[in-house]
């Protein structure tokens, strides 16, 4: 017997926000920075010793299938160049399933 289920594929996702947990806690500024397709999305600065760090897009970020979203966590240093702590990538045509596989990626 035929089945008239259609399965689909999002061509696209919304973010309202991305949540970053730190363990150990670091005693150094810290920034969020988010780069779609290679340019900067959004940065956001946070204090020292912050054991959550949470950044709040609203509107929501829609991104299209197909699309790279870069999420760094950047030492933050005024004089000196920024360091990336941490960095994860995605990509993917099934963008759903890549977020959802993301989890503990820093």
């Amino acid at each position: 017997m035929a089945s008239n289920t259609v399965t689909t594929t999002p061509t696209s996702i919304q973010i309202s926000g991305i949540t970053i947990l730190m363990d150990p806690v670091v005693d150094h500024k810290l920034s969020i920075e988010l780069l779609v397709d290679g340019g900067v999305f959004i940065k956001q600065q946070f204090g020292r010793n912050i054991p959550g760090l949470r950044c709040d897009l609203s509107p929501p970020m829609t991104l299209m299938g197909g699309s790279r979203l870069v999420v760094q966590l950047r030492e933050h240093r005024t004089i000196q160049s920024t360091n990336i702590l941490a960095e994860a990538v995605f990509v993917n045509q099934n963008l759903q399933q890549s977020m959802l596989g993301a989890s503990g990626a820093f």
